[in-house]
């Protein structure tokens, strides 16, 4: 390779590259003004306006160096800082890369149709218009760069680098970094493409000179290195975790197609389509490079360019999801010309009547779509500040507090609101925090600003990073906040409340109901907050939550509202306080809301209702609920009573649940509507939930009395054997006293269990009316049942130890087998049913230490293999605990069993008779 060699290339192509610059700034300066500021704009000229000291100090505390800043602040000093001035500065560097790049193309492909195809695709570019209409650094930061690519080669290819040439560049590098410390990305770029240029072909003299060139700008920054080190430690304006490679190529390549302007799926299409033609550019690179009409160093620093900055982004950025892909428009320069290479250099191939036509439609369709939704697609937009701001001057009345959630959003409302001053800021950081969200303890400021208030306003983006369990708003919803009818604005939230009650309903968020729910010392429910409501607008649940230590799983809770029999009427299964606020990114001790309003069942009547509440890791299951002493309770707490009112429409004409099958089965007065089963396929003896609903057709006062005592009565039908089974109240708790009129709905859950008397096969659930035990309506058919052979056992099993031990006269224990492992005892005990029940206990084993103290991590609770609802009289059951014994445990130990009730909150266990029973357990003979 002749790295000193140049062919005397062909003349630039000024007139087409002047006409694209001109073409360019139509684009760019067109009605510059035409759309709002959006954050990072109103931060710039807000930073701007401070003198130059305090630029450079508050910088050192922000992501970005101060060069920017100090240019802008220098241009806003003699021009103002109207939108259109302060974006033209962008729109200006915007215009100047079009010639810089096309004379790049010219310097770098040796070729003036490439060059006159860069500065016409740059003069097009998506990524460069919208850029140019934002006044950030951006459209500077790549002028910059561009230059530092045209200097390339006065550093890399002469065989004795000029002073000249060299201190050029390394001050254009100095600029750059100080604009955006990612220009450090392209610097290295340049030295590993000098590098491999370079390789077995300098002298000692030129090696020296060209380091000289890239150690100059580090020296420079050395004042401002450690300022961006210590920032990358602290940067919290992202969340922890872990950035995905694929999301981050794509969404690079859909922007340097599309610019912000296409929808994602179409933008990744087209950046795809990008990619190819610019490989087909790398592919004519290398063919010349063989041919010797190209140098290969040139065609090494486009590929540094376009793909160092890409690697050492991730590098950085892989254990950090910060990303947006304006972070490597840095590489955009090396990818417009690699497409200009292609295009370029088609008309060297036989199908250039075809593939040059192709090629330039597959960019310029992508192309000239976004530069039209820049302009005009609302749907692509900046956030619309400028429209809050107008609204709140026109109606904003001077004793309305104004609340803005996130504050760190200030510069900009402050830029076209002036009366922001007073603005309550939640939370105040001057940047973007994610660890920093609003918890129930912040409430007290927004309580504060609206003591006196019968009406605020609150101007709400980036509410999900902010304010994700939604604190604000509930804060204001319990003063009896109504949100009044307000405008629409793009990405910027604007409400308008009234406040009937003032601040001291909302002071009621400050003082939940205590509530002590320990979940495995790692999630504690310490509050609730419960308002009587109409069962048809659901439950309305206010949880306090907060974390124990700090938490790596992603935590779930599922509530269920079940009246005082445990049947359920509603549920959710989520996370805790909201999607955008999973548990692995609370802070330990920090109270956070869930603001619930669960939906009921159709048909669910008035009364009191209770919640039952199960924390669980989708990997390793439900979190076991802990006493103070951290003994397991069951994995279950129940939280009330919750009393809800009748429904304001007695569910007239709402539709069943998806989980109901419908019926419509008429049974005089009422018509069966529909039947909801978890099961169809049973085993004789099993009982089994179900849910019907019902239907009023005639007004419940045209009655007589007595049918207030009327009963559901239901029976089995297998072949010619009808067996009667139980009866039912026609509704559960208070709805036989509501005065019901025709097309009330009430569901009725209950609890039936299949006769032992029927045998394997087909059954059918019968259902009419009765009254006094009399039939008033023909039976009708619910549902068919499958019953399978029983698998029920009735004979004890072998026991290496017999003890004969009763439990509430329901369950007895024959005896047990003990056994001893690597992981601790094995404890396999024999239970028998002695009456049928209704009720599912769960079954203990704990072992004690000399003091009778339980050993927490030789403790278990849990249900048998078959639930006690479901045992017949004299059932035997075999259930196992596993109890890992701690190493320091002296040998002195005994253990205890027994049973309770988990759905009770008091958890009452049963009592105890027999050998070994002590009160509510029993002993184990022959523990250690």
């Amino acid at each position: 390779m002749r790295l000193g060699h140049r062919p005397r290339p062909a003349l630039t192509p000024r007139w087409p590259i002047f006409a694209f610059t001109l073409l360019a700034a139509a684009l760019q300066w067109w009605v510059l003004d035409a759309q709002s500021l959006w954050y990072d704009e109103g931060f710039s000229i807000w930073l701007a306006q401070q003198a130059p000291a305090e630029i450079i100090a508050r910088t050192a505390n922000d992501i970005h160096p101060p060069l920017y800043y100090l240019l802008l602040h220098g241009w806003m000093t003699l021009t103002g800082s109207s939108e259109w001035t302060v974006r033209f500065f962008s729109a200006f560097f915007g215009t100047l890369s079009v010639p810089l790049i096309g004379r790049l193309g010219h310097r770098l492909l040796r070729s003036p149709r490439a060059a006159t195809f860069a500065a016409l695709l740059t003069a097009l570019s998506p990524l460069w218009l919208w850029y140019a209409r934002e006044a950030r650094m951006y459209t500077l930061l790549l002028v910059l760069v561009t230059a530092l690519g045209w200097l390339w080669p006065e550093v890399a290819e002469r065989r004795k680098p000029r002073w000249g040439g060299i201190v050029r560049f390394a001050a254009l590098a100095l600029l750059a970094v100080y604009v955006h410390f990612y220009a450090w990305f392209v610097v290295a770029a340049f030295a590993f493409a000098t590098l491999l240029a370079w390789l077995g072909a300098r002298p000692d003299a030129a090696v020296r000179r060209w380091l000289l060139a890239f150690a100059m700008p580090l020296v420079a920054y050395l004042p401002w290195l450690g300022i961006v080190l210590r920032r990358l430690g602290q940067d919290r304006s992202y969340w922890e975790g872990m950035l995905p490679l694929r999301p981050v190529i794509e969404q690079t390549l859909g922007t340097w197609m599309s610019g912000h302007a296409m929808f994602e799926a179409q933008a990744t299409l087209w950046g795809w389509v990008g990619l190819g033609l610019a490989l087909l550019g790398l592919l004519a690179l290398i063919r010349r490079n063989h041919e010797r009409s190209l140098p290969v160093s040139h065609t090494l620093l486009l590929i540094a360019w376009l793909l160092v900055p890409v690697i050492l982004l991730y590098a950085l950025s892989w254990n950090r999801p910060k990303f947006h892909p304006r972070y490597l428009i840095l590489s955009a320069p090396a990818f417009i010309l690699l497409l200009s290479a292609w295009l370029g250099g088609v008309s060297r191939t036989r199908l250039r009547w075809l593939l040059t036509p192709l090629s330039l439609a597959a960019l310029l369709v992508p192309f000239l779509i976004a530069d039209y939704n820049t302009h005009l697609n609302p749907a692509f937009a900046k956030a619309d500040w400028r429209g809050v701001a107008t609204t709140l001057v026109q109606e904003r009345q001077p004793d309305e507090p104004l609340i803005l959630v996130s504050g760190h959003a200030f510069p900009v409302l402050a830029y076209y609101y002036p009366d922001a001053a007073d603005t309550l800021r939640l939370p105040a950081d001057e940047t973007l925090d994610t660890t920093s969200v609003l918890a129930v303890e912040d409430a007290a400021s927004l309580v504060d600003a609206i003591q006196q208030a019968r009406s605020l306003w609150v101007v709400g983006w980036q509410q999900e990073v902010v304010d994700p369990d939604g604190i604000v708003r509930a804060t204001i919803g319990a003063a009896g906040g109504s949100a009044e009818p307000t405008p629409n604005f793009k990405e910027v939230r604007l409400d308008h409340w009234t406040l009937p009650f003032g601040a001291d309903g909302a002071a009621g968020l400050l003082r939940p109901t205590p509530q002590d729910g320990d979940f495995g010392r790692m999630l504690r429910l310490v509050g609730t907050r419960f308002a009587p409501t109409a069962t048809d607008s659901g439950l309305w649940a206010q949880l306090y939550w907060q974390a124990q230590q700090p938490l790596h799983a992603d935590l779930k809770v599922q509530a269920t509202v079940v009246n005082e029999e445990g049947h359920p009427f509603g549920s959710i299964d989520q996370r805790p306080t909201s999607y955008n606020n999973p548990t692995f990114r609370w802070q330990p001790g920090v109270t956070h809301l869930a603001d619930w309003q669960i939906p009921l069942d159709v048909g669910t009547p008035p009364g009191d209702y209770w919640l039952l509440l199960t924390v669980y890791d989708e990997q390793s299951g439900p979190l076991n609920l802990l006493d103070a002493n951290g003994t397991p309770v069951g994995q279950q707490l129940r939280v009330g009573p919750i009393s809800l009112r009748p429904a304001q429409q007695g569910w007239r004409d709402a539709p069943l649940p998806e989980r109901a099958t419908p019926l419509d089965r008429s049974l005089g007065d009422v018509t069966l509507r529909g039947v909801a089963l978890p099961t169809r396929t049973v085993e004789a003896g099993q009982p089994v939930p179900m849910t019907l609903w019902w239907r009023a057709e005639v007004p419940w006062w045209e009655l007589p009395e007595a049918a207030l005592e009327r009963r559901v009565q239901l029976g089995w039908q297998q072949g010619d054997l009808a067996v009667t089974g139980d009866a039912f109240p026609l509704a559960p708790g208070m709805w036989n006293q509501r005065r019901m009129v025709p097309g009330d709905q009430v569901a009725q859950p209950m609890t039936i269990r299949v006769p032992a008397t029927l045998g394997a096969g087909k059954a059918t659930l019968m259902a009419w009316l009765s009254e006094g035990g009399r039939a008033l309506t023909d039976p009708v058919p619910v549902a068919d049942f499958t019953l399978q052979p029983t698998t029920r056992n009735y004979d004890l099993p072998a026991l290496g130890v017999e003890q004969r031990a009763t439990f509430g006269d329901l369950i007895a224990m024959a005896g047990y087998d003990l056994t001893t492992n690597d992981a601790g005892l094995t404890l396999t005990v024999a239970w028998q049913s002695l009456a049928e029940t209704t009720t599912s206990y769960t079954a203990f084993a704990h072992v004690l230490d000399s003091a009778g103290r339980i050993v927490p991590s030789a403790a278990q609770d849990a249900l048998p293999p078959r639930p006690t609802d479901r045992w017949l009289t004299g059932e035997v059951v075999t259930q196992q605990f596993t109890l890992a014994l701690p190493p320091d445990l002296p040998p002195d130990y005994q253990i205890e069993v027994g049973w309770y009730n988990a759905a009770d909150p008091a958890l009452p266990r049963l009592a105890a008779q027999g050998a070994g029973a002590d009160t509510d357990r029993v002993l184990l003979t022959q523990s250690k």
